[in-house]
């Protein structure tokens, strides 16, 4: 399943879809980047400065408090057509907001920071999008560098999660360079599986070599598990845009 031969309109498709990739990574990581500055102005607004400076102003603010409603009384009196039906609702609504703000911010803060923490399962300061890459990425050229002897739960490539959006996702295995890297099962590259047409076997036969430099009879180095990212790229950046 991971060996896919080269040819034009493949990788025209490959060079597309890895285009689309690279945009949504981009959308992504710009919106965990949002998220992350509103953790940090929550945190601000709930750290222990901020509550220490608003405690020492709270006998201000019951001062303007009292003022406030001395005030309200003296209309009262003077003012035989003032509207009195509001103040309960307003009183009540200048206490809600007294006593709810440093709750709000600070549970906000704990649910924002939790869902952060599960989305991004960060590792080595990468983000989410690194991650997804990575672990939906084969190296052909790393497979070759354990014998193809790997279990379905070993990473499939040494590059950095940093680095995988630099990968050229064209890249070619060509047995007969070994200028880059050395391959350890030369003749993996060098051949492919037909169906006996008589017996309807498998059997391995040789590439022919090609005529021209731009239609190499070689196989794709990378290959991408491009549902997996599609969808989660896609569903993740709705969930944190919207």
């Amino acid at each position: 399943d991971y060996f896919h031969a080269y040819n034009l309109l493949s990788s025209f498709v490959r060079w597309i879809g890895w285009w689309l990739v690279k945009a949504l990574k981009w959308l992504v990581d710009g919106a965990e980047d949002v998220v992350s500055d509103m953790i940090t102005l929550f945190g601000f607004i709930t750290s222990t400065k901020v509550n220490t400076f608003i405690s020492n102003l709270m006998p201000l603010f019951i001062v303007l408090f009292c003022v406030s409603v001395i005030f309200l009384g003296y209309r009262m009196l003077i003012q035989q057509n003032f509207d009195r039906s509001a103040i309960p609702t307003n009183i009540l609504l200048i206490i809600l907001i007294f006593t709810s703000t440093t709750i709000f911010f600070s549970q906000m803060v704990n649910m924002t920071t939790k869902t952060i923490d599960s989305i991004e399962g960060v590792q080595n300061n990468s983000s989410y999008s690194d991650n997804l890459l990575k672990n939906n990425l084969v190296d052909l050229v790393y497979l070759d560098s354990m014998e193809f002897d790997y279990e379905n739960d070993d990473e499939l490539n040494q590059i950095r999660r940093a680095n995988v959006k630099y990968i050229e996702i064209n890249d070619t295995v060509d047995p007969d360079n070994d200028e880059i890297y050395e391959l350890k099962c030369p003749k993996v590259f060098e051949h492919r599986i037909v169906i006996l047409p008589d017996t309807g076997r498998q059997t391995l036969v040789e590439i022919p070599h090609g005529a021209f430099d731009i239609m190499p009879n070689l196989y794709y180095r990378y290959h991408v598990d491009w549902f997996t990212v599609y969808v989660t790229l896609i569903s993740l950046a709705l969930v944190l845009c919207f």
